[in-house]
């Protein structure tokens, strides 16, 4: 993990148009983000014109005295009080546990305000439930700012930067989504269709999909039996009343399409 956030003016940005695959959490650096491509990248997004004359702008940053170190760099143009937002991909829906955290750095001491926001639809700034606001301090090496994500069925996330001031910066970088749960989870399968994991005790499986949502899981003993039809709850099964043994994971998709995991209850 970064430690330092450099900053310096640029200019560009553009507008993302591309649809969001869904991650169980997130842990992004932007260190293996091309700089010269910008925006969107990886699945990441903003609404920035890229232009300093119509609106404040947010762009891929390289660090002046670390080339392998990038950074979202957000710049307040002629424009206080006008936010911008930058999109992550889509995320598994918090069930209460998951926490956001991210280091932030602003030239003005606690000018420029970053706010959580949780969307309905992908860019849909129409619907926007605001978790939290951070003013963000001057100086390099603060504590990240966090919060926990009350349980929620959005899977849209935004940051929206605001500064009270013109050309002001923002040097924003390490942003950590995940779940005490997900933290101790064992991944079992990563396909094109679904990831699934399991916590340290197997109680649970967690499912992200890169399509539609899960609509069924059905656990299946080696014999073909089905010992577990249920549909996920904030992306989770319960498996606890499973024995131990071998089964295979049967997962349906809303839009039809199926996977299958071999899965081992020990």
């Amino acid at each position: 993990m970064k430690k330092t956030l450099l900053f310096a003016l640029c200019f560009a940005g553009a507008i993302a148009t591309q649809v969001k695959a869904q991650t169980a959490s997130l842990d992004e650096n932007f260190d293996k983000f091309d700089v010269n491509e910008g925006l969107p990248q990886k699945e990441w997004s903003t609404d920035s014109s890229g232009n300093v004359n119509t609106s404040p702008i947010i762009r891929l940053r390289q660090s002046t005295n670390n080339p392998n170190n990038n950074y979202i760099f957000f710049y307040s143009a002629f424009f206080p009080n006008k936010p911008v937002y930058l999109f992550t991909p889509k995320v598994a829906a918090s069930d209460g546990t998951y926490k956001i955290k991210f280091l932030a750095n602003s030239r003005n001491n606690q000018s420029t305000t970053i706010t959580v926001c949780l969307l309905k639809g992908e860019f849909d700034l129409e619907d926007v439930t605001e978790v939290k606001s951070f003013s963000i301090t001057q100086g390099a090496g603060q504590p990240p700012y966090e919060v926990i994500i009350p349980k929620t069925d959005r899977q849209y996330i935004a940051f929206k930067f605001e500064s009270t001031q013109e050309h002001d910066t923002c040097g924003f970088d390490n942003v950590v989504y995940s779940s005490p749960n997900m933290a101790t989870a064992e991944v079992l399968a990563i396909n094109e269709l679904v990831s699934i994991a399991t916590t340290a005790d197997q109680s649970s499986l967690f499912f992200a999909t890169k399509e539609s949502a899960v609509s069924e899981v059905k656990i299946l003993s080696v014999n073909g039996q089905v010992v577990l039809t249920a549909k996920p709850t904030d992306n989770r099964v319960n498996i606890s009343s499973l024995n131990k043994g071998v089964y295979i994971v049967s997962t349906t998709l809303a839009n039809g399409k199926t996977a299958n995991t071999k899965f081992i209850k020990k």
